[in-house]
């Protein structure tokens, strides 16, 4: 793992931090006293890290051009649809060249189908950048590898049920209404738990859980979306973003997270690398400095200030020379993975989740029309963490 990657990684303590660095360096052979140098004290290690009308008419003129020469997409098509219902084709024009056509008020993230993925694939062969994909299409790939597609023009309500500011729990049949989310996915329609508090005095929150199968001793459990919100508007808004989780549940997407268990497994992971670090940096001082006595070595890194233990020791030689250097390497790197880019606290981590951030990409682009959607790209996940 480069140095850099490394400085990224927080151990819990500074002989974690310098058990980490030492490894770095004597895994591309620097000499023990140049470690030394280097490494020094704790403080050492942390001196090293140390034009909104002209486009429409543009892309209507365009529209128009492909429809006559037969190569209208469904985007084209939808598009037209939308600007021109409803109250006449001229008053459409104008409203949909000013953004301000009928609503696309839902924009889930779903599974394409094979054609669709076709379609999409056949486009970057040719060289089509994802923007440009995304804008004929609506559709992109995640860094989960998998193509999302935003579902067409298909209005979303949250029912309005009488229930006094107290929660109520129904089925989304009662609490929705998506004509096209119930066509495209009838078995989370129908299984789905839904547990609703609309109450002035609440905070908005809301939760998924994946269901649970059965067995001959324990009752299976629904899935089960939570929506907790001080009106019907703020509701609707953590209905999508659950309902997004029930999505990446069913296809296989990159799924969210809850930080108190993020933060949990932070710090067991941190704690993880902590140990095994310290046992190849032990390992590694006997190899190269104390010809392979442990506890010498040990006594020499104590001098630079990474604390070896008996159970350091003790582990070193349960596992071997070559498996505790992997070891270490393999802590160092699932700690990466967790953290990725982040700041590696538990919340920022959390909103880092690919699924968390897809989530909230789609409460936020629920009101963008169709044609603000194919001109404002979602949010690709660049950089994501992925779980």
């Amino acid at each position: 793992m480069p140095i850099s990657d490394l400085l990224n990684i927080r151990p819990t303590n500074p002989s974690g931090q310098l058990a980490q660095l030492y490894n770095a360096f004597r895994a591309v052979g620097v000499e023990p006293s140049q470690v030394r140098q280097d490494v020094g004290t704790p403080g050492g290690f942390a001196r090293l890290a140390g034009s909104y009308t002209i486009d429409p008419i543009v892309d209507f003129g365009e529209t128009i051009n492909r429809l006559v020469s037969g190569e209208a997409t469904p985007y084209d098509l939808a598009n037209l649809s939308a600007n021109l219902a409803g109250t006449g084709a001229t008053s459409g024009v104008v409203s949909g060249l000013r953004g301000a056509g009928s609503k696309n008020v839902v924009s889930m993230f779903v599974a394409p189908t094979k054609k669709e993925i076709a379609d999409a694939e056949g486009m970057i062969k040719k060289g089509a950048t994802r923007d440009e994909v995304h804008k004929k299409l609506l559709m992109h790939k995640k860094p989960d590898g998998l193509w999302r597609k935003e579902i067409s023009d298909t209005p979303f309500l949250l029912s309005e049920i009488e229930s006094d500011f107290l929660p109520v729990s129904t089925y989304p049949e009662e609490a929705f209404t998506h004509p096209e989310f119930k066509k495209r996915y009838p078995e989370i329609w129908d299984e789905t738990l839904v547990n609703l508090t609309i109450n002035p005095r609440s905070n908005v929150r809301g939760s998924y859980r994946p269901g649970t199968p059965g067995d001959d001793v324990y009752f299976g459990l629904d899935p089960e979306i939570s929506i907790v919100a001080p009106d019907y508007q703020k509701g609707e808004k953590v209905a999508l973003h659950e309902l997004q989780h029930a999505v990446q549940e069913k296809e296989g997407f990159a799924k969210g997270g809850d930080p108190k268990r993020i933060g949990i497994e932070l710090q067991r992971l941190r704690k993880e690398m902590d140990f095994h670090t310290s046992v190849s940096a032990l390992v590694r001082e006997a190899i190269q400095s104390t010809g392979g006595n442990l506890d010498k070595a040990a006594k020499e890194l104590a001098d630079i200030g990474i604390d070896i233990t008996q159970e350091h020791i003790d582990q070193a030689i349960r596992v071997g020379e070559k498996e505790a250097i992997r070891l270490g390497e393999e802590s160092q790197q699932r700690l990466k993975m967790l953290i990725g880019s982040g700041d590696g606290d538990a919340y920022s981590l959390y909103r880092n989740l690919l699924g968390e951030r897809e989530a909230r990409d789609t409460a936020e682009r629920r009101n963008l029309s169709l044609y603000e959607r194919s001109k404002k790209p979602p949010d690709f996940g660049e950089d994501a963490i992925i779980r």
